[in-house]
């Protein structure tokens, strides 16, 4: 449901008359008709009526499909827990949401596995509170974009790896059923020591489901009957839901049209610390809009880089990057505690504001002595000497 619907529906989820699965039952606005209204000619003659648009309340899960809350899926859940395969559930299942829009399945499945795997956004999510929503998701592809368009498996690998996740992704035509299978188990088991979260893109109509391209996590596995859970995001169309695993591994094998390539897996881990990454790590994904800025802001200096303006320009570009909804960007000059890297210890245990820019730099008084500030526009830690990996977070 997040990449687009080869129809052109854009990943949102299609009418009940495009599958013979039919929905539970049609809402009272689906039989009410709009009032006429004048028609702009003037002439006092009414426009005609536009047809009604049918809505609808849940489908009804085909039969390729166990209901979790039925006896058959409470029996599955109860078979995977004894053989330690549904350790991810608990976690998971803390954080699982309903997307906010149609089109939010991508965005909507990556804010669960921030959450479960105790991201902090270093950003307010509201009040005083650092907390991942979808509107936070922005730094690859805008979220208005993402309401018509939805994601494609690389945008949702952007942008778990902007957002602090080591992602480990895998497309179907790359791989066969019985490493997909071992990815299921290691997950479900949580193997991991730090934790994990699966993602999967599906084709929905490989399920016998209505609508297209979609993404979920995963929340166990029953190896006795050789069956994932499935934690459909799109809460108000489909319960949560166990399938064949073989069916699953089949549901992702299908083209995507956008991209030309095979929908796949991804299994999500937590970074240890804020990292150092580099260009390539992030897939170049936030690169070019920094660029932008860099040139914008070299514009604005008449068009060129001089001795005079040389470090306010690089005092700028760092602000910049500090700035960046991108975890990633941010972790170019940042420490594991949050501070900016070009900080001498000794100012940052003082609390001071240094240049940007070493000392020694002929620039140095250029830079200015702002205090830099990371994106959501205060400082993410409180200055501590000698600090190792944590840090005071402000508002907790």
């Amino acid at each position: 449901m997040n990449e687009p619907d080869p129809k052109g529906g854009g990943g949102i989820d299609a009418a009940a008359t495009d599958h013979p699965n039919p929905p539970l039952a049609p809402s009272e606005n689906s039989v009410k008709s709009s009032a006429s209204v004048p028609s702009g000619g003037g002439d006092g003659a009414a426009a005609a009526a536009p047809p009604p648009r049918r809505t609808f309340y849940k489908r009804v899960l085909p039969k390729s499909c166990i209901d979790f809350t039925s006896a058959e899926g409470k029996r599955l859940f109860k078979l995977g827990l004894a053989e330690g395969n549904m350790e991810t559930f608990f976690p998971v299942s803390s954080q699982f949401r309903t997307q906010e829009e149609p089109a939010f399945c991508g965005l909507s499945s990556l804010v669960v596995a921030l959450n479960a795997l105790a991201v902090d956004p270093g950003r307010v999510w509201k009040g005083s509170w650092h907390w991942y929503s979808e509107d936070m998701l922005d730094c690859c592809v805008d979220t208005e974009r993402v309401k018509v368009q939805g994601l494609t498996f690389d945008q949702v690998k952007c942008l778990a790896i902007c957002n602090g996740l080591e992602v480990e992704s895998t497309r179907a035509e790359a791989s066969d059923i019985a490493t997909f299978r071992k990815t299921v188990r290691r997950v479900s088991a949580n193997a991991d020591s730090r934790g994990a979260v699966l993602l999967v893109s599906y084709d929905r109509r490989v399920l016998s489901q209505t609508g297209s391209g979609h993404f979920s996590p995963i929340a166990g596995y029953c190896e006795a009957e050789d069956a994932v859970l499935i934690l459909d995001v799109a809460r108000f169309k489909y319960n949560p839901h166990w399938v064949k695993l073989e069916l699953l591994w089949e549901a992702q094998l299908p083209v995507d049209q956008v991209t030309g390539k095979s929908r796949g897996a991804m299994v999500l881990t937590r970074r240890p610390s804020v990292p150092a990454v580099t260009v390539a790590e992030i897939d170049r994904c936030c690169v070019p809009a920094l660029l932008q800025q860099a040139q914008r802001r070299v514009d604005a200096a008449g068009g060129s880089v001089t001795v005079d303006n040389l470090g306010s320009l690089v005092n700028g570009v760092v602000v910049d990057i500090l700035q960046s909804k991108c975890t990633g960007i941010r972790g170019l000059l940042m420490d594991e505690c949050g501070e900016c890297r070009c900080q001498a210890p000794t100012n940052r245990a003082s609390g001071a504001s240094p240049s940007l820019l070493p000392a020694n730099h002929p620039d140095s008084t250029l830079a200015g002595s702002t205090p830099v500030k990371a994106a959501g526009g205060t400082s993410p830690t409180t200055a501590i000497a000698g600090c190792g990996t944590t840090a005071a977070r402000v508002g907790e």
